[in-house]
């Protein structure tokens, strides 16, 4: 019963002692702490005896519904010192915002040690994050640990670039070696100088090295793509597309996207169509990490996909507008500019999107300078321009700014192809030798049953793993005309 109390439980006791060191040493008597168990029932336990202390406290784990664990998550931010979580109520729980963990209990497997590291030590983060492991010392948990570790960690300082590799060398090996199976049989044994577990260390550590060093770290089917790649400057220029295509919508409406007085980057408007209130809208992905109440207005937000389709409907037809455009280097050219869409997909890879612009002269010529004009900036200032016959043949001139069109989808399906082509032939080679070495390793299984359908588990994964790369090969172009607007340089 006292024990039950936390008093006299000696291991609760050295957790206060660390969390009080932790605050004297950050000079942060309201600093927070995450604290991960393996059983809901310590995270009772551990609950009850902090709030017995009068400590404030939040809980997540698995049983809870997803509504629910935003709701500790929020109250932990805003308000309580602990947060108290299991493995499974941290998944998918980003907790940047804080800076110390304490692992009350460890897992058996690392990398589980691993991601749950990385809910704090992640984008976002503004200092150093601490991570204390309570382990009980001269047990066979902690042999085995030591011996793992000790092999994990050479790897680490041999292949030291700068880069800490360690998630990615468990997330393979963790396919190859039963990390609690390693322990329970330690256990079952308590054979602390057992030659065995020395002998499985330095096979771990041997395949370490190899995954390594042969270019393993990354297994072909799970590797980010190229095609997945976005640069800083690709990232700042869709916000500001997708701030100014809000704010111009709403200007043409009647309305306005007004930001809030006090904070910086923060905005506010009306719905035109629904009357409804938008409120904490923010276009920069580094607001919505500070907050999850914000609301973060990308180009595939719901409300942009909607606001889009709003606008097509309202610009369907063959001629949208006729503008008047300043720019001294065109002054006099009249022509049409066409607007297109090159849709590439396979349906593996994310879908690749290009506009097309396409600038033809009332005279039918192909005006490829200015054309490349349009398609360098999206900030022009066009006035309404009122003409009521439009010159030259239109349907000539659309079939001419559809040839233009096609010429550079060409060129970027081409392209795109090629950079596909190069990235599945790659990803072939790694697979080969994945699969091999994989096979290689279960043909040592000694029961035969066990061998026969692992190796036929293997198998039916290579044939769906070949059948993916197969499809990102079927690369297929869809070119539409989006828009054809009538325009005159001053």
């Amino acid at each position: 019963r006292r024990a039950a109390m936390g008093r006299n439980d000696a291991k609760f006791v050295r957790l206060l002692e660390v969390i009080d060191e932790f605050k004297v040493r950050e000079n942060e008597p309201h600093l927070k702490f995450i604290i991960f168990t393996e059983f809901v029932e310590t995270q009772f336990y551990l609950n009850e005896c902090l709030q017995n202390l009068g400590y404030s406290t939040a809980m997540i784990n698995g049983r809870m519904p997803a509504r629910e664990k935003l709701q500790q998550k929020r109250l932990f931010q805003e308000g309580a010192q602990y947060l108290i979580s299991t493995d499974a109520g941290g998944e998918g729980i980003n907790l940047q915002f804080c800076r110390v963990m304490i692992n009350y209990d460890l897992p058996w497997n690392p990398m589980r040690l691993e991601q749950r590291i990385g809910r704090i030590d992640r984008i976002g983060q503004a200092h150093d994050v601490k991570i204390v492991n309570f382990q009980l010392a001269g047990t066979v948990e902690q042999y085995v640990r030591e011996v793992i570790e000790r092999k994990l960690h050479t790897v680490q300082q041999e292949f030291q670039d700068g880069e800490d590799k360690l998630a990615d060398i468990l997330s393979t090996l963790q396919d190859e070696f039963s990390f609690e199976n390693i322990y329970i049989n330690a256990v079952l044994k308590r054979q602390r100088e057992a030659t065995d577990l020395e002998s499985l260390a330095q096979e771990i550590y041997r395949r370490a090295r190899e995954i390594i060093s042969q270019g393993q770290l990354l297994i072909p089917f799970t590797e980010p793509r190229g095609s997945l790649a976005v640069n800083r400057r690709d990232l700042e220029r869709n916000r500001e597309q997708a701030r100014h295509l809000v704010e111009r919508y709403l200007r043409v409406e009647g309305r306005q996207l007004i930001p809030y007085r006090s904070r910086a980057g923060i905005y506010y408007f009306e719905d035109p169509v629904t009357g409804k209130g938008l409120h904490s809208v923010v276009f920069d992905p580094r607001h919505a990490l500070e907050n999850e109440d914000f609301e973060l207005l990308g180009l595939s937000h719901p409300y942009m996909l909607q606001l889009v389709e709003r606008l097509e409907d309202r610009l369907d037809g063959d001629i949208t507008a006729k503008l008047r455009l300043k720019e001294k280097r065109f002054a006099g050219e009249k022509g049409y500019l066409m607007i297109y869409r090159l849709t590439l997909a396979n349906y593996t890879d994310r879908t690749r999107e290009y506009i097309i612009y396409c600038f033809v002269g009332v005279d039918g010529t192909k005006r490829e300078r200015i054309s490349r004009w349009f398609a360098g900036r999206d900030d022009y200032e066009a006035g309404e321009l009122a003409i009521e016959r439009l010159p030259g043949d239109l349907q000539l001139l659309c079939g001419q700014g559809d040839a233009m069109a096609e010429e550079q989808a060409e060129v970027l399906f081409h392209e795109r192809s090629s950079s596909i082509e190069r990235e599945v032939r790659e990803a072939e080679k790694k697979m080969g030798k994945y699969y091999a070495d994989k096979e290689e390793s279960i043909r040592r299984v000694a029961v035969d049953n066990i061998r026969a359908a692992k190796l036929r588990e293997l198998e039916q994964d290579r044939l769906e793993k070949q059948q993916e790369l197969e499809r990102r090969r079927r690369l297929a172009p869809s070119l539409e005309r989006l828009q054809i607007a009538y325009v005159e340089f001053d």
